[in-house]
């Protein structure tokens, strides 16, 4: 819907702009999780909303990423190739899952006191990897053929 009023209103942001979103809104969801580490870490119980605020900025930056992902795929793929394109998009997030649960699976759930520091890696690696988006948008904009110069 955001992207709906943006357009409306000639504001909506390019793809990658969308995808630069998407990694700093998980990286900022981890970030919240660093603070629930340390308070827990601390001695402390970290109340529910931690979570759910965490869950609440991963979502958005899921939405920020599947759909204009599947969007990009479909715009940009050669027409006899859309159906591929798309199973490669889906088989990238199935490879990056796996991954993701290979990574997880060396966490050692007894030393509480490394999870800020891993939270914060990752909070690195996503925010800088948003971040490189945003710089470089404008230049891969220009790669996109659907792309008109009147567009920013």
């Amino acid at each position: 819907m955001l992207w709906i009023w943006l357009s409306k209103r000639f504001l909506e942001p390019s793809s990658p702009v969308k995808f630069a979103f998407g990694l700093l809104l998980l990286a900022a969801g981890f970030a919240v999780m660093i603070v629930a580490a340390k308070i827990v870490t601390g001695g402390g119980l970290a109340a529910p909303y931690w979570l759910v605020l965490t869950y609440l900025l991963h979502t958005m930056g899921e939405l920020c990423l599947s759909p204009v992902g599947l969007s990009a795929i479909s715009r940009l793929s050669p027409k006899s190739y859309v159906g591929q394109m798309m199973g490669l998009w889906f088989c990238a997030s199935a490879i990056g899952n796996i991954l993701a649960g290979l990574l997880a699976g060396h966490f050692d759930s007894e030393s509480l006191q490394d999870f800020p520091d891993i939270y914060m890696q990752i909070v690195i690696l996503c925010g800088v990897a948003g971040i490189l988006l945003l710089v470089f948008s404008k230049s891969l904009k220009r790669l996109d053929p659907s792309s008109t110069k009147s567009e920013s």
